[in-house]
This record gives structure tokens, sequence and C-alpha cells, in this order.
């Protein structure tokens, strides 16, 4: 993916257990980067298991931009709270 400051999609992927749940759902709960941003939101959660993401670098980071995500369980406060 060349760095032309255009949003590019991306699926994820991933494999979860929970013995309580069958089929539990995730979601993306947060998207970070390691690299300020210039040009407004650098990245967009469409659903579950799609992101968009700036394809950008800062000049002087030749080894590229990394995005972080992290996949959280939509109820997961409900088994903290005892009400599952």
């Amino acid at each position: 993916m060349a760095p032309n400051g255009k949003m590019q999609e991306v699926t994820l992927s991933y494999t979860v257990h929970d013995d309580a749940d069958p089929h539990p759902e995730v979601q993306i709960t947060s998207v970070t980067c390691n690299e300020a941003s210039y040009s407004g939101q650098d990245y967009a959660i469409t659903d579950p298991e799609h992101l968009q993401l700036r394809a950008q670098r800062e000049i002087t980071n030749q080894a590229g931009r990394i995005y972080t995500n992290e996949p959280g369980r939509p109820d997961l406060h409900d088994y903290r709270d005892g009400n599952r």
C-alpha cells in the first residue's frame, strides 16, 4: 500500500473462545497510531470486521505508520457487573 494519503479498507479476522457464550460478539473498541495526525481523522471503524486506515507516513519515518486496533466484547461490562 503506497502512502498516498487516501483511506484504505482493511479486513480483520478474529478467533474468539468463551466458555459461557458459544457465539461471542467482538468489535473494534479503539484504534491508535504511532504518528500524529495532520489531516484529520486517520481511521474509520465501518463494522466489527472492517476499518478504513489512512495510507500516510511522516517524511522522517521511513519504517512507516503503525496502526494498532483493540478488539473487545461489547457486553463485557455485564460480566464485570455480575449481570450475566
